[in-house]
């Protein structure tokens, strides 16, 4: 098990290296402004071309992880399930923490004091409820992107900074979209960076699974 667990930090090194940093600067953003002040920071600046790109692109918090993951069990079984179950086990630890803090969604926070939210998005739902600790869609964002980095090939070892940047515009998105604050991406970005590493380490200890679900005859 240490040797798969040392096996992931090499091989996935830098992708882990600028998560932390990026992770650090939006922790001083948390740390340096109230929770209102840091919202209406990180979205100060809308445009017609970002609303829509933050509209589509937070979706790859939705469901798509699991397609993608069963999609990938016809190419290599153990990378689909590597996947899935870092989709699932996210999602256990996220919903466990949700209700365990209760923490108001940005509209909510923002009606109890009387304030106003910064711009929104014309035709996207803001979720009104007190489920907003940790992000959802964030932990399943980069549980998937953490699951990318750790299969991709050494030699494609620079995709490690797409799957990074793609992580880190999805959770942004909640921000944007205004169904989050920042310390619910921080610590939902934790969760799926830890889970992915966590099924990683049980999941390739042993050489399996490197084949197709189901095998065409030709």
């Amino acid at each position: 098990m240490k040797a798969t667990y040392l096996l992931y930090r090499k091989n996935n090194g830098p992708f882990l290296s600028a998560f932390a940093l990026i992770w650090f600067v939006f922790l001083l953003v948390a740390l340096e402004y109230s929770r209102i002040n840091a919202h209406m920071l990180l979205n100060s600046y809308h445009t017609p071309f970002l609303d829509t790109f933050f509209e589509y692109i937070t979706y790859i918090g939705g469901g798509f992880p699991v397609y993608l993951g069963i999609a990938l069990c016809f190419y290599n079984l153990r990378h689909g399930l590597y996947i899935l179950l870092s989709q699932g086990v996210t999602a256990i630890f996220t919903q466990a923490f949700k209700y365990s803090f209760a923490h108001p969604r940005p509209l909510t926070y923002f009606n109890e004091l009387g304030l106003s939210l910064p711009p929104t998005v014309e035709g996207v739902h803001i979720w009104d409820a007190h489920n907003s600790f940790p992000s959802g869609h964030t932990s399943a964002t980069f549980a998937l992107c953490a699951c990318l980095a750790a299969i991709t090939p050494p030699k494609y070892r620079y995709l490690q900074f797409v799957w990074l940047l793609l992580g880190w515009l999805g959770a942004y998105s909640r921000i944007y979209l205004s169904q989050h604050f920042v310390d619910d991406i921080l610590f939902g970005s934790i969760i799926g960076v830890v889970c992915a590493a966590g099924m990683y380490i049980v999941l390739f200890q042993k050489e399996w699974g490197n084949r197709p679900l189901i095998k065409y005859k030709r």
